[in-house]
């Protein structure tokens, strides 16, 4: 008797075949709201998936899920930059893209075609896109110590990320090599599963990446409106009269400004022009 396998195209009793037309979500709109927010709304949708004895795979989901929003933040944000930001978008200008994106997207959504083939996962590779993408000119050893430290363990994340995508959760070789094989050849095979607590640090670390990094670019990229007038010998875009500034400033203060998690104290708009004007303003 000979044993058969069932087709692998075989089509399962009173399905439809499938259409991936039907996995997209054609009606949604995108909210309008800043990326720290969109990132913070994204994390209340992930964390739905905890519960007080996770399994392997809910930890599993809960990791893909919070990496991946951090970098949709960082590619919202550097969008918005790009679009708002005279040295970002003069950074960005000679930088190809395909046809077909500049044919599918609208004009506001154009700059995310620069980062079809760029990950945002990990420290070296965020380093490296602040500076082509943003031309900040970020050095490793001028970030802040709680930036650069949450960046080693979001890089750790990731390395965790990569083995659920790529080894259905199962520590490879290449990342025990990534992070030190002297400290992680014991890992190498070992399936990932985390308990509550190690996924509440990992969402902590995650949710204080992205609050310290909008931060710490917010920071740059203002100091940068400054100094780059001073370098030049020419007047700064500020007329430093709030009624003539208030939309420009506005675009900068939209990009950044979270309203489901505002800084403590909170800061009006007016209230963080005129700190930024005595700032600067002598410069």
């Amino acid at each position: 008797m000979m044993l058969v396998l069932p087709s692998a195209n075989a089509v399962l009793p009173g399905l439809t075949p499938y259409d991936l037309n039907k996995a997209i979500d054609r009606s949604h709109i995108d909210l309008d709201i800043s990326p720290i927010d969109n990132f913070i709304t994204n994390g209340i949708e992930i964390n739905k998936l905890m519960t007080a004895t996770p399994s392997a795979v809910q930890g599993n989901l809960i990791i893909l899920g919070y990496v991946s929003a951090i970098e949709s933040y960082f590619r919202a944000l550097f969008r918005r930059l790009i679009l708002v930001d005279d040295t970002c978008r003069n950074t960005c200008e000679k930088r190809q893209v395909t046809y077909g994106a500049v044919l599918s997207n609208k004009k506001n959504t154009l700059p995310e075609a620069l980062f079809e083939d760029i990950s945002f996962a990990g420290k070296k590779n965020l380093i490296t896109s602040i500076n082509n993408f943003l031309n900040l000119n970020i050095q490793e050893s001028s970030l802040s110590p709680d930036l650069s430290s949450n960046l080693d363990s979001f890089s750790e994340i990731c390395e965790l990320r990569h083995c659920i995508v790529h080894r259905f959760g199962k520590f490879g070789s290449k990342n025990a090599i990534s992070l030190g094989l002297d400290k992680h050849f014991h890992n190498v095979e070992k399936p990932i599963k985390c308990d509550f607590n190690t996924l509440q640090n990992i969402i902590s670390v995650c949710h204080n990446t992205v609050r310290i990094s909008n931060n710490f670019l917010f920071e740059r990229i203002l100091k940068r409106l400054i100094l780059d007038g001073v370098k030049k010998k020419q007047n700064t875009i500020w007329s430093w009269n709030y009624s003539k500034d208030r939309e420009k400033f506005n675009e900068y203060y939209e990009t950044f400004y979270s309203r489901l998690a505002p800084p403590r104290p909170s800061y009006t708009r007016l209230k963080l022009y005129k700190n930024y004007k005595k700032v600067y303003f002598s410069l």
